[in-house]
């Protein structure tokens, strides 16, 4: 299904109206207004110019889907597994840096490791002989340990880890690519990355414009519709679908509603993407929107007799499904789970200054079929007197010296302030830690 919804169209990149445009003109034209001519037919031929600069043919969908990132202000990409998501991206970032002066873009993701696959991606376009034109336009990639940079003139893209969001403050990108969305925090989104968005690169020059378009309107020179529109900052949103009670789904509807003017709380909200003038895409493909030469149908063959429906439809079917098929609602452990980046949550090390209580169970059989050696340790919130589960360790088929070797690690890195456990095995375990002088520091 299409929707054109109720906002306007960009015809400006219109690759119709640019080659009729073209087609039209008589003679020849000067030197500079050739190169701007050239300049609007390869961003409006997304197509053409790939094939021209990479050496790369596109399908429909992937011209398509790249063309929308061009075009929109913020876009959301609802795509089946394998529909070649990582590969339109990087396309995407190559064309933009090509195109678009001072284009600064941020690829960001749940995991570096995730966002360094586009500049990969990207590392293996540009070694082929085919991209030419787009190396001798000075390209170039370098690889740090947190951050991988790509240069082509003056413009860039920083691929950067997301970790908790505190290394991404500071950074400011025009453009911001965030790939595999489900894997992002709504906090972290909210409170991070749409700051990025917020500030633009020339204030004092649009200020000053509009100033001087002010003046000439007042003196009846100029019309308020011919005010210079200047190009919004972008948000591209990259994912699988997720389940109906996730934020991406919240945000899909959002979007869908901005589009088809439906938006129930447009005037009551202050987003950046709930402004008037911004242009929103969202495109939303399942497996049989692509070519058949893309798939292998032996693999769609045993995905369908191996998933279940709603597995299928969520992976493959590019459908935000309504519930998991489990025997435990999702939705329902969803709620009881903490946030990212919120406490309390799992520790490693102990704070100094907390105090722990280390629970066990143990079992000696050192089979894997035998049940779990299992240690626990939980901080005491004297406050509202209750404990908090902050370690776990469970284990099963491997000897009594690894175990106490875990637990001699619990004992040094968490101020354990009492110990219990199950009668049965916990003597012999005590008299293991006795022996191996464990126990010595506690009272």
């Amino acid at each position: 299904m299409w929707s054109k919804g109720s906002q306007r169209y960009r015809y400006e990149y219109s690759a119709t109206k640019i080659n009729n445009e073209l087609l039209a003109i008589k003679g020849d034209l000067k030197e500079e207004d050739a190169k701007y001519q050239l300049y609007r037919f390869l961003r409006n031929n997304v197509g053409y110019t790939c094939e021209l600069f990479l050496g790369i043919r596109l399908f429909p969908f992937q011209e398509m889907a790249i063309k929308a990132m061009m075009v929109g202000d913020y876009s959301m990409f609802v795509f089946s597994r394998g529909l070649s998501k990582t590969f339109s991206t990087a396309i995407y970032v190559l064309l933009e840096c090509l195109l678009n002066p001072n284009a600064n873009i941020g690829v960001i993701a749940g995991t570096f490791r995730q966002s360094k696959q586009i500049f990969s991606k990207i590392e293996d376009i540009m070694s082929k002989p085919e991209a030419v034109m787009a190396s001798e336009a000075g390209y170039k990639l370098s690889k740090g340990t947190d951050a991988w940079t790509m240069r082509i003139g003056k413009n860039k893209a920083i691929a950067l880890p997301l970790a908790n969001g505190e290394r991404l403050r500071g950074f400011r990108f025009n453009r911001i690519v965030l790939d595999e969305f489900l894997t992002i925090p709504e906090k972290i989104f909210n409170e991070v990355i749409l700051p990025f968005l917020g500030v633009v690169e020339n204030p004092t020059e649009r200020e000053d414009i509009y100033d001087l378009e002010t003046m000439l309107i007042d003196a009846g020179e100029m019309k308020e519709s011919e005010r210079h529109v200047w190009p919004n900052n972008k948000l591209i949103i990259l994912s699988s679908p997720s389940f109906k009670f996730e934020y991406m789904y919240k945000l899909y509807c959002k979007y869908r509603d901005l589009i088809e003017g439906v938006y129930e709380n447009a005037e009551e909200e202050d987003d950046e993407d709930a402004a008037d003038n911004a242009y929103r895409v969202v495109m939303q493909l399942s497996y049989d929107c692509a070519p058949k030469t893309l798939y292998d149908k032996n693999l769609l063959k045993q995905a369908k007799s191996t998933m279940s429906e709603m597995q299928f439809e969520r992976e493959f079917g590019g459908q935000f499904v309504d519930e998991s098929d489990g025997y435990f609602r999702l939705s329902k452990m969803m709620k009881c789970t903490i946030p990212d980046g919120e406490f309390p949550a799992a520790e490693i090390v102990g704070n100094p200054k907390d105090q722990y209580i280390l629970s066990f169970d143990p079992n000696w059989a050192g089979n894997t079929s035998a049940d779990h050696f299992a240690m626990h340790v939980f901080k005491l919130l004297p406050d509202s007197q209750k404990l908090c589960l902050v370690h776990s360790y469970a284990l099963a088929g491997v000897s009594l010296k690894e175990h106490m070797k875990y637990f001699h690690y619990l004992l040094n890195h968490f101020n354990i302030v009492g110990i219990c456990g199950d009668y049965n095995g916990g003597v012999q375990l005590f008299k293991a830690a006795m022996k191996a002088n464990y126990l010595n520091h506690l009272k």
